[in-house]
């Protein structure tokens, strides 16, 4: 976790580092990037919600074609119920799994595009000192001293 933050901090730094220009080319690489990844979230959910409604249909279908049939066929009843019963039990995970998925992907996705947003912030606030640092030292380099103000503040 903190490993993970201190490269965060390092890529912010060089981030910073860069031009307005390519701050700005990063943060909507970023957005897209993003952005897709919550596409192709959503894009699984469906898949997913496709994949229970057949699932059910082969269900109400072997049930349907069950019932005509009485029970009788080449399959000795005892295997039939066991071999359903697995069935039904493999449905049933699968359901879970999908439900669970879909109960928590709301707040994946808002925790997601909160992050994004706060990232936004965070480069917009660093190009705005930039911006500021740079106007008040007329486009020339910052002091040191400016420099660790940039840093802090």
């Amino acid at each position: 976790m903190l490993t993970e933050r201190k490269y965060e901090l390092a890529a912010a730094e060089d981030a910073s580092k860069a031009s307005p220009e390519e701050q700005q080319e990063a943060l909507m690489a970023r957005i897209k990037r993003d952005n897709a990844a919550v596409e192709r979230a959503t894009a699984e959910a469906k898949q997913l919600q496709e994949e229970v409604r057949q699932l059910e249909a082969a269900v109400a279908a072997s049930n349907a074609k069950q019932a005509g049939r009485g029970g009788g066929g080449d399959i000795p009843p005892a295997h039939d119920e066991e071999s359903r019963r697995e069935k039904f039990q493999e449905l049933v995970t699968k359901e879970r799994e999908l439900n669970a998925f879909l109960d928590a992907f709301p707040q994946r996705k808002a925790a997601k595009q909160e992050e994004l947003n706060a990232k936004a912030e965070a480069i917009t606030a660093v190009l705005d000192r930039l911006n500021k640092l740079q106007a008040s030292t007329g486009g020339a380099l910052p002091s040191q001293g400016q420099f660790q103000q940039l840093k802090v503040g």
